[in-house]
C-alpha cells in the first residue's frame, strides 16, 4: 500500500528531533497541502486569464502568490503551523 511505503520512506529519514509518524498522520498532513495547491493552481489559473498575453510565467506565477496570500494566507495564522 503506498501510504504504507510512505511512513516505512518517512519514519527511516525523519529528523532526530522529528517523532515516527503515523500513516493517518501522513494523510492528513498531504490532504492539507492537496488542498492549498488546489487552491493556488486556481489563482494561477485566474491569473491567466486576466494578464496581458506579454506577461511571462514569472510575472503571472508572483500574481499568482499575492493573490493566494490575500485570500487563504491572511486568514491563518502561520505562526502555530508546522509542517510535521
Amino acid at each position: 500500500m503506498f501510504w504504507d511505503r510512505l511512513q516505512n520512506h518517512f519514519n527511516e529519514l525523519h529528523p532526530i528531533s522529528c517523532a515516527p509518524k503515523f500513516v493517518r498522520s501522513l494523510e492528513t498532513k498531504w490532504g492539507i497541502i492537496n488542498h492549498d495547491v488546489a487552491k493556488f493552481i486556481g489563482n494561477y489559473t485566474i491569473m491567466l486569464t486576466l494578464c496581458e498575453s506579454m506577461t511571462g510565467f514569472e510575472d503571472t506565477f508572483h500574481k499568482s502568490s499575492n493573490l493566494y496570500k490575500i485570500i487563504y494566507v491572511s486568514n491563518v495564522q502561520m505562526s502555530n503551523v508546522s509542517p510535521f
